[in-house]
């Protein structure tokens, strides 16, 4: 799946995350500049700007694909009574493009530290821009990077610049839009505060333990899923393994 990167860069966008003090602090510092030149952009430029909910998507009760199942353990057992009546219960906010979410997709789960994510399984189209816009858009807002950036340390200007284009790239949509799976996630903190995210891309999951949206507008870091991420087969055997932040 390709989401449009106008709006925030939500997530741990580097592959492997620095596991010092240092380390994250150079890449929350260059998600915030990043985060400043979208903002500027999006304020001034009304075609850039990825468009308000779009209504209500159809609630289903299929269970998840066997793409999703492979990407997240917890979605491979029964959803409680709580997790299925989860969406009809909930007031939600609809990203633009999305399509279906699964009442039978839908698992609650905590952090050692208490966080509460509800994860939600569903589809949604994969692009809601042409290139053109995209390649425009995205023009400007490196533009206004780079100035934004003069200021920065080196060290998180370079950051900065390396995640903006990583994402552009690989952000691109494609020439024609089609319906794909997605994820979607609800985060809870002690004190009741929290925001929503999705649509995820699943295969970038887990591909490189990434959660990515293009559709929020306020920087939320989705670390959530513990301090170690892990993948097992059917066997129950680790197959592939995400280390935490530390």
């Amino acid at each position: 799946m390709r989401r449009l990167a106008l709006a925030l860069i939500l997530a741990a966008l580097a592959p492997a995350a620095p596991a010092h003090a240092e380390g994250r602090d150079r890449e929350q510092r260059a998600v915030a500049l990043i985060n400043r030149a979208i903002h500027r952009v999006l304020a001034r430029d009304a075609g850039c700007r990825i468009g308000g909910p779009t209504g209500r998507p159809a609630f289903t009760d299929g269970d998840p694909s066997t793409t999703l199942q492979s990407a997240l353990g917890i979605l491979r057992r029964p959803p409680t009574d709580a997790e299925l009546a989860y969406l009809d219960a909930k007031r939600h906010i609809f990203a633009p493009g999305v399509q279906t979410m699964s009442r039978r997709g839908t698992r609650i789960v905590h952090s050692a530290s208490g966080v509460e994510f509800t994860i939600t399984t569903g589809t949604t189209l994969d692009s809601l821009r042409d290139r053109a816009t995209y390649d425009r858009c995205q023009a400007r807002i490196r533009t206004e990077l780079l100035r934004l950036a003069i200021r920065a340390r080196r060290d998180v200007r370079r950051e900065a610049l390396r995640t903006f284009d990583q994402v552009t790239r690989a952000e691109r949509p494609p020439a024609e839009s089609k319906v794909v799976d997605a994820l979607f996630m609800d985060v809870r903190v002690a004190g009741g505060t929290g925001g929503t995210g999705g649509a995820f891309d699943p295969e970038r999951f887990t591909t490189r333990g990434i959660w990515l949206s293009s559709q929020r507008r306020e920087p939320i870091s989705h670390h959530a899923l513990g301090p170690r991420m892990e993948w097992r087969d059917a066997a129950g055997n680790v197959v592939r393994v995400v280390p935490g932040r530390g």
